[in-house]
């Protein structure tokens, strides 16, 4: 599943680029230093960029530069596109994703401090706003609950069960898919620049499906009413009955 992620994501050219304009400039344009070490590190320097930040009709980009660009289908167009033209366009497209990739690898601690301030807004949103308008309902607010409430639920029950040796299996494959799933947050909230709620979604319903399913698994499993000796001994009477 995460390799045909990878791969949707790496031919999918038009969201990609679309999603990083949007990176641009929710994250890097408003922000001086930030501003400053893309362009050390290859951004071309075009100062009107930073205020560009709202979107274009269609017929008033270039349709060369569109095409360049390779936008999904009906999208408008971010104004960075016009105003930064092929320069900036041929540097999103080859460097873009991997000297952002680079920043937040080179500034760790602003990357924890952008997901920790996002954690709570996206994975217990407030309302469904996000959701498209005809799934909105598709699950009960009610219990879908405050993530943090789950995610110590299922720590506690992932814990529990590595003290029980039936459990161990399943407890490091519950500790994988927990790893798996705090990645992908991380990623999402990471490479997006808006709509983080929506692009948060699947790991908030991952995060409390894994703890329901670490409650259930941790739970004393099912005796049996009849000793297994006891069980041998009635079959082997009602054997020798038969005879």
């Amino acid at each position: 599943m995460s390799l045909w992620g990878y791969t949707l994501f790496r031919t999918d050219h038009g969201y990609s680029r679309l999603n990083f304009y949007t990176v641009l400039a929710d994250q890097i344009m408003s922000n001086d230093a930030r501003y400053q070490w893309f362009v050390q590190h290859g951004m071309p320097d075009i100062p009107v960029l930073r205020t560009s930040l709202s979107y274009d009709y269609v017929d008033d980009v270039d349709p060369a530069l569109l095409a360049l660009v390779e936008l999904p289908v009906g999208q408008p167009p971010p104004a960075m596109i016009r105003v930064g033209g092929t320069q900036f366009a041929n540097w999103v497209i080859s460097d873009g994703w991997s000297t952002y990739g680079k920043y937040v690898l080179s500034h760790k601690s602003e990357s924890l401090s952008r997901i920790r301030a996002l954690s709570d807004p996206t994975l217990s949103p407030i309302n469904d706003d996000f959701l498209p308008i005809n799934t909105r309902f598709s699950f009960a607010r009610t219990l879908f609950g405050d993530w943090k409430t789950w995610a110590g639920l299922g720590l506690a029950a992932i814990t529990s069960m590595l003290i029980r040796v039936s459990r161990r299996r399943q407890f490091f494959a519950l500790c994988a898919m927990s790893s798996f799933t705090l990645v992908v947050y991380c990623i999402n909230m990471l490479a997006s620049g808006i709509e983080h709620p929506r692009h948060a979604s699947a790991a908030a319903v991952a995060i409390r499906v894994l703890a329901l399913s670490a409650v259930v698994l941790a739970l004393p499993g099912r005796r049996s009413a009849i000793p297994v000796d006891e069980f041998d001994d009635a079959r082997g009477k009602k054997t020798s009955r038969a005879d």
